[in-house]
């Protein structure tokens, strides 16, 4: 579901994105190497520049995202930038709608505890980290930072807060 705040904060306290996604009803169909997917069924947040959390590794470091670039018209078959690093074969996988992933600055602190980790680097206990499109003149770039795994779970809980354009 899309938010619609500027400025979002708050604590993670599972393993998910940030910006957080959501669960994809449709199964997705891939094959390793390769930036075609296929889903079983047409669904709404899955258009271009949405990104596909692949989580259906039991090891978490595997766990990958991924820009959709494009998508039929059908909404059935769509591409990638880059490529799948696993085949996948109806699996199901989350999804993170392009509205919310329109994200300028983006700051994660480990700052509840324990340590942590982001995209599978580790964040220590007491520090942070911080992402930005805004270049030296003050002015938003034309990219938008990507989406972060955060493991809230089964590393340690995270403070974040982002905005988004």
């Amino acid at each position: 579901m899309a938010n619609n705040l500027k400025e979002i904060d708050g604590i993670q306290t599972a393993d998910d994105t940030i910006p957080a996604s959501s669960a994809l009803t449709p199964t997705i169909t891939c094959e390793s190497g390769s930036n075609v997917f296929t889903l079983s069924a047409s669904d709404s947040q899955v258009t271009k520049d949405a990104w596909i959390f692949d989580n259906t590794s039991a090891t978490e470091t595997d766990w990958k995202i991924y820009k959709v670039k494009s998508i039929n018209s059908a909404g059935t078959t769509g591409y990638i930038v880059g490529t799948f690093d696993a085949s996948l074969s109806a699996e199901t996988v989350k999804v993170i709608p392009a509205e919310d992933v329109k994200v300028i600055q983006l700051s994660i602190a480990a700052d509840q505890g324990s340590a942590s980790s982001v995209n599978g680097v580790a964040l220590a206990d007491g520090t942070s980290k911080s992402w930005s499109t805004v270049g030296n003149g003050g002015d938003v770039g034309s990219r938008y930072v990507e989406p972060k795994i955060v493991l809230g779970t089964t590393d340690g809980n995270v403070s974040y807060i982002y905005t988004k354009y």
